[in-house]
């Protein structure tokens, strides 16, 4: 997914849930390394792996299912990849969350893009958030 967002500052994670026992706390990782502006979708699913940032359909709902929670200054122009969730009819089309201005979306985007991360972020659960 290409396309550049004037960037405000970004909070490193964010935390759903907070005070019940499904409580999860999100880190958000560039999947760019040193001066690369873009990169191909499938390096990115690569990256993804290797960071544990690899997340799929049950935590893409359940953000979706807190997204009230989520804080304003993600709202702006940061799309969130679930690297691990794909199109059943398209494999190589993998899930991401946008917010419209009014609420946050599934969309879904070609590995055979480039992806940037000027507005695209991998999430990866805190390890004391997953499930033993």
């Amino acid at each position: 997914m290409s396309g550049a967002s004037e960037q405000v500052s970004l909070p490193a994670e964010f935390t759903l849930g907070k005070g019940t026992d499904n409580e999860r706390t999100y880190e958000l990782l560039s999947f760019i390394e040193g001066k690369e502006f873009m990169i191909d979708g499938h390096e990115m699913v690569r990256r993804a792996e290797e960071m544990n940032a690899h997340l799929g359909r049950e935590d893409r709902q359940y953000i979706l299912d807190h997204q009230e929670e989520i804080p304003p200054a993600l709202k702006e122009g940061i799309y969130f990849i679930f690297s691990a969730e794909r199109w059943p009819s398209k494999p190589d089309h993998v899930a991401f969350l946008f917010n419209n201005s009014v609420r946050w979306l599934c969309d879904w985007g070609s590995l055979a893009e480039l992806w940037s991360a000027g507005d695209g972020r991998l999430l990866r659960r805190r390890k004391s958030d997953c499930a033993a």
